[in-house]
This record gives structure tokens, sequence and C-alpha cells, in this order.
């Protein structure tokens, strides 16, 4: 699934069936048949990134207070209870101090609630999305901050991983600004990445708005290997209290600003027809 906005300030979601993490990295290039093959999990420079932030090398050092289940509700204060458990060990960061921690985790629950609001019950966050949930504040503050020291803070730490560890990262060229607009997710099927998904769009948004870069939203897509998928995000929209419709390549963006178009990708073609879009 693809979810972005083609804009003069494009950014791009991807959720991926394979594991958690969040990606972002240039895949270094195909190495000789003699090589061993580099593995994608090798080369996460942004998951890496975002890990160095809390003081930490790898996702286990992060998630080993977070598994209770019983940290996925919220406090009466409307906190979450992973938020409290990462106060304790990181309140001390420069990187991200408390009152960060904070605002990422308000406006993760107020989104919760928006998407929550039309279902049964309110949504629970396992760790690790809620984990991808924080990575996600985290990255798009910074982004629409000041996409320039972001593009030089994941270079100088390109850098230093190439100096200090080598393999995949050698390999891995300096990013641009142009790639800061994409962002993956590497999940696990049954992981939740439709309900993320919809957290990031709610993000999204948000951040457009805090920066007063709002107008610069044209169109929101949602992209499905098939017509059955559509259909499947279509009711998931609608209990999400999104904005939605199958595509219209007739409709014009300025009259869908706000809504989340949904397309299969069988209806993307090199020259428009009929019932396809180039």
């Amino acid at each position: 699934m693809q979810i972005g906005k083609t804009s003069k300030n494009k950014m791009a979601f991807w959720c991926w069936e394979i594991d958690i993490l969040l990606a972002f990295a240039t895949m270094p290039p195909k190495k000789s048949n003699k090589s061993a093959p580099v593995r994608l999990k090798d080369g996460l420079v942004l998951h890496r990134w975002i890990l160095s932030l809390f003081g930490l090398d790898d996702l286990a050092s992060l998630t080993k207070d977070l598994k209770d289940s019983k940290l996925e509700w919220w406090n009466e204060k409307w906190n979450s209870r992973y938020l409290g458990t990462l106060i304790d060990r990181f309140y001390q960061s420069d990187e991200i101090p408390e009152i960060l921690l904070r605002k990422y985790d308000e406006n993760i629950f107020r989104h919760t609630e928006t998407i929550s609001s039309k279902r049964h019950e309110k949504l629970r966050w396992k760790y690790f999305q809620y984990l991808s949930l924080l990575f996600t504040e985290i990255y798009l503050d910074r982004y629409f901050a000041n996409k320039e020291k972001l593009l030089q803070d994941l270079n100088t730490y390109l850098t230093k991983l190439q100096d200090e560890e080598g393999g995949a990262f050698k390999d891995i060229p300096p990013f641009t600004l142009e790639e800061l607009s994409k962002v993956a997710f590497w999940s696990a099927t049954g992981s939740g990445k439709t309900f993320i998904m919809h957290m990031n769009v709610l993000q999204y948004q948000h951040y457009l708005e805090e920066y007063e870069k709002y107008d610069s939203l044209n169109r929101i897509i949602i992209l499905t290997p098939n017509e059955w998928l559509s259909r499947q995000h279509e009711k998931e929209l609608k209990d999400s209290w999104f904005w939605w419709e199958l595509f219209d390549k007739r409709a014009s963006s300025t009259s869908r600003k706000g809504f989340i178009d949904i397309i299969d990708i069988h209806k993307l073609e090199d020259k428009a027809g009929d019932k396809t879009v180039a």
C-alpha cells in the first residue's frame, strides 16, 4: 500500500509486509555474484539515526521495557503509559527532551481518538505500533521544521556509520533533499499497517498545518494492488472518519482537497485511457 500526495512538497509513505522497522535508506548498488547479498536491515540509515537520538544502537534496547500489554492503555491524563516508561529512561536526552516526547504522545492520542470515534472501542497500540507512530512524529517534525538541517544530520550520521561499521553503509551515497520526502515502514502481515497508515495521514496533515504548509497539499492517494482491496480500504477509511472516494480522473484536484483517493495499480498506465490514468 502507498499513501502519498503530489505537490511541490510531495511526501510519500509505504507499508511493506516484512517485519517491524521504520526504514529510510537508499539501497546500495547490487554486488557481484561473488559477494554476499546485502540485507536490507543492514542498511536502514533513518532507523539507526532515530535510535541514536535516544542514545541507542538497536531496536531491542528501546523496546525491552515496552512489551508489557498493560502499557497499551492511556492514563487518566490521556497520556500513553508508554510515555511514562520512555520519560523514565530518556528524560535527559538532549535530542528528544521530555517536553517533545509529551507533545508527540499527545498528538498520537488525539489522532487515535479521531480514527477510533466511530469504532466500538478505542484502538490500543502494541509497542511496535506506538514506536512506529512516535518515530513518524520525530521525522515529520524535523522534516517540516528544517529540511536542510535534517539532511545534514542524516548525512553526518551516515558518514559515522560508514567510518565505524562499513558493510552495507559504505555503498550508500549521501542523501538528497528530494529523497527525504519518501518514508517506508517495514511491517509484518497482520501488524496493523492499515491503522498505522490512517494515523500517518493525520500526522502528516497535522504538521502541514503546524508549519503553515497545508495549502501545498494537492491530493492524498492510496494505491492498492487490486479493486477488491480498494473496496476494503473504502470501509476502513469510513470507519476511521475520513473523507474518501474511489479515484475519478474527471475530478479536479482542487475539488478533492482533503479527500483520500483510492486507486488500484491496474488503472495506472503510461497513457491515459477511458478507465486509466497516466
